[in-house]
This record gives C-alpha cells, sequence and structure tokens, in this order.
C-alpha cells in the first residue's frame, strides 16, 4: 500500500469530506482566502476535524485557517503539505482530472513545494 492508499483510509473518512473540499475550493480560488467556514454538523465530524486541526472542536462551525491546516497535515505522520496531498477521494486534491500538473499560484502564508 502506498502513501495515497494510506492517506485515503485515513483521511478520506466521511467526516473530513467537507474539511477536504472547503480546502481544496480555498486553494484553487483566484485569489485563496487565509480561512474559510467548516460546518461542524456532528459529534463525528467535531472530533475527526479536531485531531486532525490539532485542537477540539465545539459548536456547528468554525473557521479552518488554511495555513493552520497545512502546518496540521504537515506534521502528521504523512509529512505531506496540504497542497501535495493526494485527495482522500482519489488522485491530487488540487489538480481536476484532466489539467496540467505545472505549479499554480499558492495560498497566502503557505511556501512552494517545488524545487
Amino acid at each position: 500500500m502506498g502513501v495515497e492508499d494510506d492517506v485515503r483510509a485515513v483521511w478520506g473518512v466521511e467526516p473530513l469530506r467537507g474539511l477536504w473540499a472547503q480546502a481544496r475550493e480555498a486553494l484553487e480560488a483566484a485569489k485563496p482566502p487565509a480561512t474559510f467556514r467548516l460546518e461542524l454538523p456532528d459529534a463525528e465530524t467535531q472530533r475527526a476535524v479536531g485531531e486532525l486541526y490539532g485542537r477540539p472542536m465545539w459548536g456547528q462551525g468554525t473557521r479552518i485557517s488554511v495555513s493552520k491546516l497545512d502546518e496540521a497535515v504537515r506534521r502528521s505522520r504523512f509529512a505531506l503539505g496540504l497542497a501535495r496531498s493526494p485527495r482522500p477521494g482519489r488522485g491530487n486534491p488540487h489538480r481536476p482530472a484532466g489539467t496540467s500538473s505545472a505549479p499554480r499560484s499558492k495560498p497566502p502564508g503557505i511556501p512552494s513545494l517545488r524545487s
């Protein structure tokens, strides 16, 4: 099993799907926002997002900092930056199917991962 398969197994769970969708949307925006609003509809989503993000989550929603999420993903056992992390559902999270793998603009505060 490769890293992408491991990532999908751990992060491809239903409670994290909203987080990945919102992160993808933020990173793909023409002017990427520093934060995004994430709905936390149930205790399982609060727990899963909190474990990944590194702080407890309460209530029905929260603001997620793109740079802090990137740091959390880098600190994980996978040690991948947010822009390079495979989408838990399939493939690369920030490159729609059929598009080039050429470098894209990065969100503010997230260093380039290309050499």
